[in-house]
Protein backbone atom coordinates (compact mmCIF):
# COMPACT_ATOMS: atom_id res chain seq x y z
CA UNK A 1 0.00 0.00 0.00
CA UNK A 2 1.33 3.17 -1.42
CA UNK A 3 0.35 6.97 -0.36
CA UNK A 4 1.70 10.03 -1.18
CA UNK A 5 1.41 12.63 1.58
CA UNK A 6 3.71 16.17 1.58
CA UNK A 7 6.93 14.68 0.39
CA UNK A 8 6.48 11.39 1.54
CA UNK A 9 5.28 7.93 0.73
CA UNK A 10 3.44 5.31 3.16
CA UNK A 11 5.05 2.16 2.38
CA UNK A 12 4.09 -1.23 4.21
CA UNK A 13 5.90 -4.14 4.95
CA UNK A 14 5.13 -7.04 7.62
CA UNK A 15 6.15 -4.70 10.35
CA UNK A 16 3.70 -2.13 9.07
CA UNK A 17 3.65 1.44 7.58
CA UNK A 18 6.45 3.50 7.52
CA UNK A 19 6.97 7.00 6.11
CA UNK A 20 9.45 7.14 3.01
CA UNK A 21 10.65 10.56 0.92
CA UNK A 22 8.80 10.57 -1.99
CA UNK A 23 12.40 11.85 -3.97
CA UNK A 24 13.94 8.38 -3.67
CA UNK A 25 13.97 5.06 -4.81
CA UNK A 26 14.90 2.60 -1.93
CA UNK A 27 11.32 1.32 0.21
CA UNK A 28 10.26 0.69 3.69
CA UNK A 29 13.34 -2.14 3.76
CA UNK A 30 16.22 -0.07 3.29
CA UNK A 31 14.63 2.51 5.36
CA UNK A 32 14.46 0.57 8.12
CA UNK A 33 17.91 -1.19 8.06
CA UNK A 34 19.62 2.21 7.81
CA UNK A 35 17.62 2.97 11.02
CA UNK A 36 17.99 -0.26 12.51
CA UNK A 37 21.76 -0.98 11.95
CA UNK A 38 23.90 2.06 12.23
CA UNK A 39 26.93 -0.03 13.31
CA UNK A 40 29.71 1.66 11.44
CA UNK A 41 28.64 4.86 9.68
CA UNK A 42 30.47 4.16 6.47
CA UNK A 43 28.56 4.46 3.21
CA UNK A 44 28.71 2.22 0.07
CA UNK A 45 31.35 2.98 -1.89
CA UNK A 46 30.20 5.30 -5.22
CA UNK A 47 32.04 2.43 -6.96
CA UNK A 48 30.20 -0.79 -5.59
CA UNK A 49 26.49 1.16 -6.41
CA UNK A 50 27.76 1.42 -10.29
CA UNK A 51 28.90 -2.41 -10.33
CA UNK A 52 25.26 -3.66 -8.68
CA UNK A 53 23.67 -1.35 -11.26
CA UNK A 54 25.57 -2.83 -13.98
CA UNK A 55 24.88 -6.35 -12.70
CA UNK A 56 21.28 -5.61 -12.68
CA UNK A 57 21.07 -4.44 -15.92
CA UNK A 58 23.02 -7.36 -17.63
CA UNK A 59 20.20 -9.61 -15.25
CA UNK A 60 17.16 -7.64 -16.80
CA UNK A 61 18.85 -8.07 -20.56
CA UNK A 62 19.76 -11.33 -19.95
CA UNK A 63 16.49 -12.22 -18.81
CA UNK A 64 14.47 -9.95 -21.61
CA UNK A 65 16.85 -12.08 -23.99
CA UNK A 66 16.15 -15.43 -22.91
CA UNK A 67 12.38 -15.03 -23.08
CA UNK A 68 12.38 -13.59 -26.37
CA UNK A 69 14.82 -17.03 -27.10
CA UNK A 70 11.84 -18.82 -25.78
CA UNK A 71 9.04 -17.22 -27.83
CA UNK A 72 11.75 -17.66 -30.77
CA UNK A 73 11.94 -21.69 -30.05
CA UNK A 74 7.81 -22.11 -29.20
CA UNK A 75 7.17 -20.42 -33.15
CA UNK A 76 4.95 -17.38 -31.55
CA UNK A 77 7.71 -14.99 -33.08
CA UNK A 78 8.14 -16.34 -36.17
CA UNK A 79 6.21 -14.29 -38.32
CA UNK A 80 8.10 -11.31 -36.94
CA UNK A 81 11.34 -12.53 -37.79
CA UNK A 82 10.58 -14.50 -41.06
CA UNK A 83 9.84 -12.39 -44.14
CA UNK A 84 8.42 -14.13 -47.32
Amino acid sequence: MKQETAGYRTEADFLGEKQIPADVYYGVQTARAVENFPITGYKVHEEMIKALAIVKKRQRLQIWIQSACMRVLEMRLCKQLMKS
